[in-house]
C-alpha cells in the first residue's frame, strides 16, 4: 500500500496541469513549427538563388502565412498539417489566398534548434524522399524570429 501511495505521489508531478504552450481548443501542436521564421537561403537543384530579403513565414495553430517584406503579390495564406514522426517530417500546405490559393504543396521539414529546412518539389505536387534529392529539390532554409 504504500508503495503505491509514494508512486503516485512520484508521478502525479510528472503528469503536470498546465496546458502545454501551443494547446488550443484540444489541439496541441507539436510539431517545432509554431512561429514566426525568416527565409535566409534558397537553393534549387542544388544551385544557391537569390533570396528575396525579408520574407518571413508564420506557422500558428493550423494555419500558414508567408509575405515579402513589402506586402507584394506574393503573400499566401493557408492551412497546414505537419508529421513530425514521418521520416522524413511532413508538410502539407493548403493554400486558401494569395499567390497559391487552391494548391496543395507536399513538402518536408528539418528542425535544427532555431533552424528550419524545408524541401519540395517543382510544383508541390510531389513530396521529395529527402534532402539529399538534388534532381528537382527546392530548398529553403529560415532562421527562427524571436518576438
Amino acid at each position: 500500500m504504500k508503495r503505491r501511495l509514494l508512486a503516485a505521489l512520484l508521478v502525479l508531478p510528472l503528469l503536470g496541469s498546465d496546458a502545454p504552450k501551443d494547446h488550443q481548443g484540444g489541439i496541441v501542436y507539436a510539431d517545432g513549427l509554431e512561429g514566426w521564421w525568416l527565409l535566409v537561403t534558397y537553393e534549387a537543384g542544388g544551385e544557391a538563388r537569390r533570396v528575396a530579403y525579408g520574407l518571413v513565414l508564420t506557422f500558428r495553430r493550423g494555419e500558414v502565412e508567408s509575405w515579402p517584406p513589402d506586402g507584394g503579390p506574393n503573400r499566401v495564406l493557408g492551412t497546414y498539417r505537419a508529421d513530425p514522426g514521418a521520416r522524413p517530417a511532413t508538410l502539407d500546405t493548403f493554400y486558401t489566398d494569395g499567390f497559391y490559393q487552391g494548391k496543395t504543396w507536399r513538402s518536408i521539414y528539418r528542425i535544427d534548434g532555431d533552424t528550419l529546412h524545408v524541401g519540395y518539389q517543382s510544383g508541390g505536387a510531389r513530396r521529395p524522399e529527402g534532402f539529399d534529392d538534388k534532381a528537382d529539390l527546392h530548398a529553403e532554409t529560415y532562421r527562427r524570429l524571436r518576438r
